[in-house]
């Protein structure tokens, strides 16, 4: 039984590295990252579905979360004193961000 579960892990290793290690390796805080260190990050990467019209994140709501866009588009949105949104930027694919508030996080937790 011990060795089905190395071999589940090591696929399911192999198969999250395939598909969303590029956006740990082009990701600027993990640049001088050792490749062992990417490869886990990689492997523990959340896979999440987002619609039209959905509020990922917003300004002042520190979630903790890094996120890359593995595909589509995301609009971020300027809010006008009168509550009125503005396109600001669109991100696409391999694009990232919350990477601000991330590295807050591990500055505050390596200070």
């Amino acid at each position: 039984m011990n060795s089905w579960v190395n071999r589940a892990f090591t696929y399911h290793w192999q198969l999250m590295q395939a598909a969303y290690g590029s956006h740990i390796n082009s990701c600027v805080i993990f640049a001088g990252a050792a490749p062992q260190l990417r490869r886990t990050l990689a492997s523990r990467l959340r896979h999440c579905v987002y619609f039209p019209e959905d509020c990922i994140a917003q300004c002042g709501r520190a979630d903790r979360c890094l996120y890359f866009i593995h595909r589509g588009e995301v609009e971020v949105l300027t809010v006008h004193p009168n509550l009125t949104e503005s396109v600001y930027d669109v991100l696409g694919p391999e694009d990232s961000f919350g990477i601000a508030q991330v590295g807050v996080i591990l500055s505050i937790i390596y200070a």
